[in-house]
């Protein structure tokens, strides 16, 4: 008897992580560069999400600052292709992306 060979097709699951975005859209939630930061650490380092999604497009000075520190670590740590901004197109929000 011949061996039978079965090809399995295996699906790859990415898991895009929307705390640090989804999140401060629930009431009297916000967080600060450092805890955006931080969770960012945690989600990418420890928790090994495939990627994250840290802001909408620039809503204030403080945002702007939190995606800065956030985008600048992930460069030095190899993990700025798993970091995503919610962009809008509209000539001022596209400026915003573009500053990162």
């Amino acid at each position: 008897m011949g061996k039978v060979s079965k090809q399995i097709n295996m699906r790859q699951i990415e898991i895009l992580d929307t705390t640090l975005r989804d999140g401060e859209q629930t009431s009297g939630v916000s967080f600060a560069a450092q805890e955006k930061l931080s969770i960012a650490r945690l989600l990418l380092e420890e928790l090994r999400v495939d990627r994250i999604e840290i802001a909408s497009a620039r809503v204030s000075e403080g945002e702007f600052e939190a995606v800065k520190r956030v985008c600048e670590w992930a460069g030095k740590r190899g993990h700025l292709n798993k970091v995503e901004i919610l962009g809008f197109l509209e000539k001022l929000r596209i400026c915003y992306v573009k500053a990162l």
